[in-house]
């Protein structure tokens, strides 16, 4: 979510008054866990009273007017008192799940990524239920030039580092542009760690010519291109802002001016009487701004008003006849330090690799069905670009993609798994084992398919995490450091054991550590200082294995660094 400073008022507003009715009609997650664990499930007709407080985790005040919900076979829901009181009547013995809301907080299950839990309530009680929002935290401040004069029209955006997937990329967490006095003001904001960057949203937009020439290039163009906080234009030489629950934090940044490049070229192919679009975005995904001047006759174009960088031109022709065949597009990666000129994009001359499924699945007495694998490639240091396919597509949609089209040069991970039981043994693109190694698109293409095969005689690992002798909650990874792109990582709030099925053969490294679910775990270098208290198992064929790990303290958050201005 991307909020700005005044409509997200209005949203936050609108929930706390619609949400009673929506949650009665619609169980959410909350009320489908109290569901699954069987709370609520009354043996007499006797009936209680359930009260309790919401109090403010970092205060300890009460929190007035908050939804408070409990959760059973009939949904209950009111809101708190003044005091942040509040009292069911009426209530079956039973257990119950008490969860709370409120537009400025945050309760425990939106606080923890990997889940977690309401309130426990057993009624009758021998206690009052004590159920805690956390405070949103909130960036605020000014966008300066170097005379001290607000810029108007600045994108401000928040962002923070997650894992997905075992592999480390920004999130949006909130964003505002710069009002008239240079001001912006971004909200909702939970405790962590996050990176501030500040980039122009004025466009210049696009201008039909007739005519192109070297002469028309703009020289010594200045403007401002993306800076992230303090002042820095790479991402990596960022200081992160570390924000506790409730903050606020004040912050002034001051833009520096920098040169600014063009772009000019030729788009050839496509439908001829199509019309032409062309995008230029960072590595980022974002559209960059600019001013782009199209000869829609010949195809020349110029884009000016470009910062230094690495940027993904696109160049799309999309069909005037609705019934001919679908858009066809260029995709050409820039390094930009300097005008560049003479590009020419042809569209729909990308790279396409097809694929290849090869099952060697045994029968094991279950319908396995046909095999289907889902295929994904993406672009190493443009995040942004990247395709993805079901093969075989599903025979209903004829339109479906039957190969990986449109491919940019440049280097690409592909990741490959089944959709049913089994697991990737192989993943191959002629020599280049892609368990291992990218795959690198010339420019000419001309690849050779992706064969994937699959396999279903995998072993099956069942894994405790304890610590002091104890099973307790914790994220688990099977770690391969011949393969770090098998690795996979599970998180769970039961009772400290886990089961995998279907694990490809092989030497793995078990770890488990608390409060890890940023932990990239497909990182072998992430991984390297969690190994030295690791266990090692080896897996074969058929293999089934009990496993106990004891549990590490999560390294990330001690060496988390990060000021709070």
């Amino acid at each position: 979510m991307r909020p700005s400073a005044r409509g997200s008022v209005v949203l936050v507003v609108a929930v706390s008054v619609v949400t009673v009715l929506a949650l009665l009609s619609a169980p959410d997650s909350f009320g489908q866990f109290g569901q699954q664990a069987g709370y609520g499930q009354q043996g007499d007709s006797e009936k209680f009273e359930l009260r309790g407080k919401v109090v403010n985790s970092v205060t300890g005040e009460g929190v007035a007017h908050a939804l408070v919900q409990v959760y059973a076979a009939g949904q209950k829901a009111a809101f708190s008192g003044d005091d942040g009181g509040f009292d069911f009547t009426d209530v079956p013995r039973g257990g119950y799940q008490v969860a709370a809301r409120k537009p400025g907080f945050f309760n425990e299950q939106e606080l923890r990524r990997w889940g977690g839990y309401a309130a426990s309530v057993i009624v009758p009680q021998q206690a009052e239920a004590v159920v805690k929002l956390t405070p949103e935290a909130i960036i605020y401040g000014r966008v300066i030039d170097e005379s001290e004069e607000p810029i108007e029209g600045i994108n401000v955006r928040v962002q923070t580092w997650r894992t997905e997937n075992g592999r480390k990329q920004l999130e949006d967490a909130g964003e505002m542009a710069t009002d008239d006095e240079g001001n912006f003001r971004i909200f909702e904001l939970r405790p962590g760690t996050y990176l501030l960057s500040f980039q122009s949203v004025n466009r210049g937009g696009t201008v039909a010519v007739q005519r192109l020439s070297a002469g028309e290039r703009e020289q010594g163009e200045q403007g401002y291109g993306r800076q992230f906080y303090p002042g820095v234009t790479d991402v990596s030489a960022a200081t992160s802002i570390r924000i506790r629950a409730g903050a606020h934090i004040h912050l002034e940044q001051v833009l520096k001016r920098e040169m600014l490049f063009s772009i000019s070229g030729v788009v050839r192919g496509g439908d001829p009487d199509g019309a032409l679009s062309l995008m230029i975005t960072d590595s980022q995904g974002d559209a960059v701004a600019e001013r782009t001047r199209i000869n829609y006759k010949t195809g020349e174009f110029q884009i000016s008003g470009v910062p230094a960088g690495r940027y993904l031109l696109t160049a799309s022709v999309f069909p005037r006849d609705a019934n001919r065949s679908n858009t066809a597009a260029a995709y050409i990666p820039i390094q930009l330090n300097r005008n560049v000129s003479g590009i020419v994009a042809i569209v729909g001359a990308g790279a396409s690799v097809g694929v290849e499924l090869n099952d060697e699945r045994t029968a094991t007495g279950m319908q396995e069905g046909t095999p289907k694998v889902s295929l994904s490639v993406q672009s190493e240091g443009m995040p942004q670009f990247g395709r993805q396919i079901m093969y075989p597509p599903p025979r209903e949609d004829r339109g479906a993609p039957r190969q990986l089209d449109g491919l940019a040069p440049g280097r690409y991970r592909v990741e490959a798994s089944p959709t049913g039981p089994g697991y990737v043994a192989d993943l191959r693109c002629g020599s280049v084992d892609l368990l291992r190694d990218d795959l690198v698109v010339p420019a000419g293409g001309g690849l050779p398919p992706i064969q994937v095969t699959l396999r279903n005689d995998g072993a099956q690992l069942s894994v405790t995490a304890v610590k002091g002798g104890e099973a307790v909650p914790a994220m688990i990874v099977l770690f391969s450091e011949e393969y770090p792109r098998r690795s996979q990582g599970v998180a769970f709030l039961g009772n400290g054991s886990i089961g995998w099925g279907n694990i490809a053969p092989g030497s793995y490294k078990l770890v488990a550590v608390k409060n890890a679910d940023e932990l990239e775990f497909r990182n072998p270098s992430a991984m390297e200082k969690y190994l030295a208290h690791a266990v090692e198992v080896d897996l074969v064929s058929g293999d089934q294995k009990n496993v106990r790990v004891e549990v590490q303290e999560a390294q990330e958050e001690k060496e988390e660094q990060g000021a709070q201005p």
